[in-house]
């Protein structure tokens, strides 16, 4: 991405993968905005010792004035996006300073829209990202027991699979869903 910390970075999408996110960037000294339009997940930014900076609701008709009043510079350098969420996506290319870089990590379903005057205008960047090396998720668990970073999870029991479905997509799902199994 070519940022380097304490410059300031957003993540866009605080559910499981987000707000482990926020806790990486946090612990590896990068200022974080968090950026979401669900309560659950500005709350899920704030939980963690490892917190977000500065919280956002995109849905706000000021969010991204709120982050160039935060971060300066025109806006965000890099934003990560883990949602599968179109909106949420389109947004994130104008919370982008010029030559900032949006890296896609959520999966979404539908193709992705944008402003094509603002990406080569501003010369932003959109990159995907799916898999790390080896080495890579190496140091990232070396992060994760040195910083006690951790996943918020809702457990279920076995009795609960059939619901599964139901309750991933509940949009005030917080955190990640663990299926308990006892014996």
């Amino acid at each position: 991405m070519g940022v380097d910390p304490p410059e300031w970075i957003g993540i866009v999408g605080i559910g499981g993968l987000g707000s482990l996110g926020i806790q990486f960037a946090k612990a590896l000294g990068y200022n974080v905005v968090a950026i979401d339009n669900r309560l659950e997940g500005r709350e899920l930014a704030v939980e963690t010792d490892l917190k977000a900076d500065a919280v956002v609701n995109f849905n706000d008709e000021d969010a991204a004035e709120q982050i160039r009043k935060t971060v300066g510079h025109g806006g965000l350098k890099a934003i990560m996006c883990t949602t599968d969420a179109g909106a949420a996506i389109t947004w994130s290319l104008g919370a982008l300073r010029t030559k900032g870089t949006l890296v896609e990590i959520g999966l979404p379903v539908e193709h992705i829209k944008f402003d094509s005057f603002d990406l080569i205008f501003q010369e932003k960047k959109i990159v995907g990202s799916l898999v790390s090396t080896k080495e890579q998720a190496i140091e990232l668990l070396k992060v994760v027991d040195k910083f006690g970073i951790r996943s918020h999870i809702t457990t279920v029991t076995l009795d609960e699979v059939p619901k599964l479905p139901e309750l991933y997509m509940d949009p005030h799902l917080k955190g990640r869903l663990v299926m308990k199994i006892e014996s």
